[in-house]
């Protein structure tokens, strides 16, 4: 009983994360989990994504997964102006980046949908601006930053 309470929540949760009404993102649906892309190296941000995927098995049977390339449906983290792959992907689909740029750890969530794709950005202002970023998808899942003790 404990886990569909905690699986309706993550679903009401999950409706939550938008940029606007027409462009939700799943981060699990019927069962599967996202795949999630970073072609950075920093430790933090691989350690956050650490934390998310091992957060995701707490709330569905299947994890989110890295992947190193880009699918359909994918989480892409990256910090603007660090790596050429995700500048170029920043760029291709025209994401307003001054709301992280020259800030010290902050951190946004931007919904994207072309034709053929839909991607979730989380664009980091530093390292740590984009760990948090990655840490608010684990919250609005429901798991809390104390669950490791």
């Amino acid at each position: 009983m404990k886990r569909y309470f905690t699986l309706l929540l993550f679903v009401v949760v999950l409706a939550s994360i938008r940029t606007n009404a027409q462009s939700p993102f799943r981060l699990i649906g019927n069962q599967d989990g996202t795949f999630i892309h970073y072609s950075g190296n920093e430790q933090v941000v691989n350690t956050a994504l650490d934390m998310l995927i091992a957060d995701s098995k707490l709330v569905n049977e299947k994890a989110i997964s890295r992947t190193g390339e880009l699918k359909n449906h994918s989480i892409i983290v990256g910090i603007p102006g660090k790596d050429t792959t995700f500048d170029s992907l920043v760029s291709k689909y025209k994401l307003n980046v001054a709301d992280v740029t020259g800030k010290w750890e902050a951190y946004k969530i931007q919904t994207i949908q072309d034709s053929h794709n839909t991607y979730l950005f989380i664009l980091g202002s530093d390292p740590r601006g984009a760990a948090y970023g990655i840490l608010e998808l684990s919250r609005q899942m429901g798991v809390t930053p104390w669950v490791w003790w």
